[in-house]
């Protein structure tokens, strides 16, 4: 058959489909002698094919072929590929004039770029790989209008191929990244197409940039959703939906510990890992535990489902469940619930909370007759320490208590029961700098509500400078909030130069002293008896007096020294 005779069948075949689909008008010319293009495909919006109706026209290449074969490829010439991709590509028909069946390629400036960047050597021609074209008239019609406006979008692009090597990213949410989803529906289950789609990035002015082809493996959406329990709202949380191609598994992933499955050929539709911060796991605990019971849960506009476990399953979870909410209620009792991950607890760890949990103290209990014994202790677990205050009663029985559970006072011994101190006013630099339950809001609420009394001083005192060197090495504000409110009050009740040269000091460390503090600190001097040479040396770098300050340090005798060098206002030589 001569090439005049193909050509002619073959751009008889193409409008042979095309004439079925009432919103296309083909201009194909036969024995068309233009460079590289056959003619177009005109689009309409309406079956009246006027101007005002054009919706797109996309450019055309019709070629045949009398026997296609099985190898489904045709070769084309670069020159005619660098012509496609210069002026926002083509439509490849190629006919199988043995069969009548029509196969394309869509010809877009970025396929060409791949293609041609896959060729080190270029050639004269390259083969190009063809699909079956459709011959359902919408099917056609959403072919060509996705191939104009993917032309429109690359055409200034002319191919370039920018390399995007990211592995995850968002597609047609919050980020700048664009892509075309395609998916396959097979029963209950959707599915990922193995098909390629063009990644375009938007820029903030509304300009796309076309950066390649991809290859979609996996897309996830996380929203909250409600959750309803047999019915009745039960909580708002997240999930998360996957859809994957089909050689893995959708599912659905509930607050991040509960995945389900629900391609009905997976054997485990349900699983719970153990995993992420305790205060989410002990929600995600609590619902496994009422589809362990047999509730229907609703997901808002998901779905519904309901597990039926059998009563060996119900028995196993139960023991379970309540070692594990054991260890959450732990956790959670001491304050560190929303810091402290699963992942970092080992088996010690959960032993011992698990023996802390069997002495956690009723708050309503009362230990004020009852105490024979109580100390702050620090508790190292393999990833955080907290602070802990075991108690013993007059049954020997030991108890465990929050220090930071609610504002409570204590007593440093049985021989002194009017001077009542905050529990915290004991904790030592160790605690202050690495546990990890210290509630700064409760500290500050016992010391504005604190009744002061003569004989407290000393402790206080103590507990500012030790604080005071935790914050200097720790850079820790809420640390220096607490001291310096305490420092403030205590000079209120007691006004004496060590008092103020503390509370200056704290606010040293965040503003200079203004002059009215200033003047309050030189008269108070003044008026004392004591004009040792360490007071002289705290006034000077409070006032950033740094000339007196050496001329005063110089003169200190090497005891001295030694005993200003370790008290924390020495600091305050870096802010000079």
């Amino acid at each position: 058959m001569n090439s005049n005779k193909i050509e002619t069948g073959a751009i008889n075949c193409l409008k042979t489909i095309l004439w079925n689909c009432p919103h296309i008008d083909p201009d194909i010319s036969e024995n068309d002698k233009r460079l590289s293009w056959d003619g177009f495909i005109f689009l309409f919006s309406d079956k009246e094919h006027k101007k005002e109706n054009l919706v797109c026209k996309c450019e055309i290449q019709v070629k045949g072929k009398e026997k296609l074969g099985r190898r489904r490829s045709f070769s084309i010439s670069i020159a005619d590929l660098i012509n496609y991709q210069n002026n926002g590509g083509v439509l490849f028909f190629v006919v199988d004039i043995e069969t009548n069946k029509v196969f394309y390629s869509e010809l877009l400036p970025i396929k060409i770029g791949n293609i041609l960047q896959d060729k080190a050597k270029r050639p004269k021609s390259i083969s190009v790989e063809l699909d079956e074209f459709p011959t359902n008239p919408m099917a056609i019609e959403i072919l060509i209008k996705k191939f104009c406006e993917h032309s429109d979008k690359q055409r200034a692009s002319k191919g370039r191929i920018i390399d995007f090597n990211e592995k995850t990213m968002e597609l047609n949410g919050g980020s700048c990244f664009k892509g075309e989803l395609n998916l396959i529906k097979e029963k209950n289950s959707i599915y990922l197409s193995e098909k390629s789609t063009y990644l375009y990035k938007q820029n903030k002015d509304g300009s796309i940039l076309p950066l390649n082809i991809v290859k979609i493996a996996k897309i996830t959406k996380t929203q909250k959703l409600d959750i309803y329990i047999d019915d009745k709202l039960w909580k708002n949380i997240s999930v998360q939906s996957v859809v994957t191609q089909k050689n893995e598994q959708p599912y659905l992933l509930i607050n991040d510990n509960i995945y389900i499955y629900y391609n009905e050929a997976v054997k485990e539709p349900l699983k719970f890992i153990l995993r992420g911060k305790i205060s989410n796991l002990k929600v995600s605990g609590e619902l496994m535990n009422l589809i362990n019971q047999g509730c229907e849960v609703k997901l808002e506009n998901w779905g519904i489902f309901k597990m039926c476990p059998d009563m060996e399953q119900k028995i196993n979870f139960n023991g379970f469940y309540k070692e594990l909410m054991a260890v959450v209620n732990v956790l959670e009792y001491l304050e560190v619930s929303d810091i402290v991950s699963y992942e970092q607890l080992t088996e010690d760890d959960i032993n011992v909370l698990l023996w802390m949990s069997e002495r956690i103290a009723d708050p309503k209990k009362s230990f004020k007759e009852d105490t024979i014994e109580a100390a702050i202790e620090l508790h190292q677990f393999s990833s955080f320490r907290v602070v802990t205050l075991f108690v013993k009663d007059s049954s020997q029985n030991i108890w465990i208590l929050n220090p930071f559970g609610f504002p409570f006072g204590i007593s440093k011994d049985n021989k002194n029961d009017s001077l009542i101190y905050p529990l915290f006013i004991f904790l030592g630099e160790e605690e202050l700098e690495f546990a990890s339950n210290l509630n700064y809001d409760i500290m500050l609420e016992c010391i504005t509500t604190y009744t002061f009394k003569v004989g407290c001083s000393e402790e206080m005192i103590g507990f500012i400078l030790r604080a005071l060197l935790v914050v200097d090495r720790t850079k820790n504000k809420c640390l220096l909030s607490v001291v310096t409110c305490l420092a403030k009050r205590l000079y209120e009740f007691e006004k004496t130069i060590i008092n103020l040269i503390n509370y200056l000091q704290c606010i040293r460390r965040e503003r200079e002293v203004t002059q009215e503090e200033a003047d309050s600190l030189l008269n108070l001097f003044e008026e004392n008896n004591d004009k040792s040479l360490v007071f002289e040396c705290a006034i000077a770098l409070i006032l950033k007096d740094k000339y007196k300050y050496h001329r005063w340090y110089k003169q200190l005798d090497s005891k001295d020294k030694k005993v200003f060098d370790s008290y924390p206002i020495k600091y305050l030589e870096n802010l000079l």
